[in-house]
């Protein structure tokens, strides 16, 4: 003999409710995944903010000790040419562009 199941009005409430709180799971770990990415997205804002100003202030202090005599800007333009290599960058320190050759030789270098 062969049961057949016959779904009562308690057994569909119950697989209803199962399949709202499924829905509710799910939302909720998108949500949580969300909370998290804008959590990574916020640090990483905030280390290179803190990167930025580390940067700005060692500039600020070479400059004032170039100011005050301590360093010579001779000696800052002479480690800027040697470490900058972007156009761009070299241009704003009135820096002659690289040469192919220099281009080359400091990539064999590397």
């Amino acid at each position: 003999m062969a049961h057949q199941q016959h779904k009562g009005p308690a057994m569909k409430a119950l697989e209803d409710r199962i399949s709202e709180l499924k829905t509710k799971l799910t939302q909720a770990q998108t949500k949580l995944h969300q909370a998290k990415a804008r959590e990574r997205a916020a640090a990483s804002k905030a280390k290179r903010a803190a990167d930025t100003r580390r940067k700005i202030l060692i500039g600020g202090c070479l400059l004032g000790m170039i100011e005050r005599g301590q360093y010579s800007e001779e000696r800052l333009l002479k480690l800027l040419s040697d470490n900058l290599k972007r156009a761009d960058d070299r241009a704003l320190f009135n820096l002659p562009p690289l040469s192919l050759d220099d281009t080359s030789s400091q990539s064999a270098a590397s």
